[in-house]
């Protein structure tokens, strides 16, 4: 192999293992091509900087100048949405087709089918399709990363699950690999699809975002730290806001980093105000490229990985999040969904586990931080451990091997 074709229905910016692949594969010697989306007009401006910074790789956007509020984007949503309806009442009738009803799917495929590869890389749903269908005319190898178990991020039943389960189950059997980013999601999909060769390759950062200077002693305040692409409900932080009120300290601070509306920072600060935070106790910060986000965490104690179980996806998957707060030396306060604490076990004294909806655990465990400090040092004193192990520097040896491009 010697060209490698990368695809997302996504945004590179938006999507940091897809790049952290793309760089990888780039530094052993391959000519690599990414063929992506842009979706959001907040991430353009971090898009560009990767590209800017990368420019060893190919980048190949689909819809470059088809903005949010453009006739373009409109005229193409009107057709998803078509097609999810011709799905919805005609499904059991005729196999709705996939390119027409992801946003982006047909560009995707046409873009990709003008790169000749010998192996193809498809990140996000949409990008199956568009994968196949070109290993297929170049008689090329094919591979897809479930970051998430993505039948199981709907509710049984629901339409989307079903048609979820449909696109898998036509293009999944063609694929030569497949990667995951959890043990869990690799033992679901080795369960549907035995023959697809499958390996987890965690969700890590390189270990060169660490700055230990960055690194907070803990002083009076004990500062809590929760990112992700976007600020929204459903995702357990309304349960630390109550616990940070339950415990009743000022010195307690929580940080929220990712885009977020103005009505999504009025109901944050509204569950706040409900539960006596003080004005300072709540800090919205915006998005900001990957590396910014170690230096960040190193500014914070202890790091949030507050997943609910809303859909069984989030029972097997890992979030990146636990990966930045090991490189932040943060100790992590993990609810208990099932790849958490599975991974708790695997790597001992990082932080503590609570159930899910119980607010007065997470209480308790703050409590014990600012009683007991050196139980929080010792717990970041053991991220820092593991953080040398867990990181991008080692999966991508993983990943080259598996791929056989080392």
């Amino acid at each position: 192999m010697t060209k490698i074709c990368i695809v997302s229905s996504g945004q590179p910016s938006s999507n940091p293992r897809m790049v952290k692949e793309a760089q990888s594969i780039a530094l052993n010697g391959f000519e690599v091509s990414v063929v992506y989306s842009q979706l959001s007009n907040w991430a353009t401006n971090l898009d560009k900087e990767l590209v800017d910074l990368n420019s060893e790789i190919n980048w190949i956007c689909v819809n470059n100048g088809i903005i949010q509020n453009s006739i373009e984007f409109f005229k193409i949503r009107v057709r998803k949405k078509i097609w999810e309806k011709i799905y919805q009442f005609f499904s059991d009738v005729f196999d709705s087709d996939i390119k027409s009803s992801v946003l982006f799917s047909q560009e995707l495929v046409k873009a990709t089918l003008k790169v000749q590869a010998d192996l193809y890389i498809g990140h996000n749903l949409g990008a199956l399709p568009a994968i196949i269908i070109a290993s297929k005319s170049y008689n090329a190898k094919a591979s897809f990363d479930f970051e998430d178990f993505h039948r199981g991020e709907y509710k049984v039943g629901d339409v989307q699950s079903q048609k979820v389960k449909k696109i898998e189950d036509k293009y999944v059997p063609l694929l030569d690999f497949a990667t995951c980013a959890s043990p869990l999601i690799e033992d679901e999909y080795k369960k549907l699809y035995p023959y697809v060769k499958i390996t987890t390759i965690n969700n890590c950062f390189p270990f060169h975002y660490k700055d230990k200077s960055q690194r907070v002693n803990i002083d009076e305040d004990i500062k809590l730290f929760w990112f992700s692409q976007n600020i929204g409900t459903g995702r357990g932080v309304e349960d630390i806001i109550r616990a940070i009120g339950l415990v009743n300290d000022k010195r307690i601070k929580l940080t929220l980093l990712g885009n977020s509306t103005d009505d999504i920072k009025k109901y944050f600060i509204d569950i706040s105000i409900e539960n006596n935070l003080s004005s300072d106790q709540l800090i919205f910060l915006d998005p900001v490229p990957e590396k910014e986000l170690v230096k960040i965490g190193m500014q914070h104690h202890i790091g949030i990985a507050s997943e609910i179980l809303l859909q069984e996806n989030r029972n097997y998957c890992l979030t990146n999040k636990i990966f930045i707060y090991l490189l932040a030396e943060n100790a992590i306060l993990f609810s208990n969904t099932k790849a958490q604490s599975e991974f708790l076990k695997q790597y001992p004294g990082i932080g503590y586990l609570y159930n899910q909806g119980k607010v007065e655990e997470i209480a308790n465990h703050l409590k014990t931080y600012l009683q007991q400090p050196t139980v929080l040092e010792n717990q970041r004193n053991k991220s820092c451990q593991f953080g040398q192990d867990l990181n991008w520097e080692k999966e991508r040896l993983k990943l080259l091997d598996f791929y056989r491009l080392e």
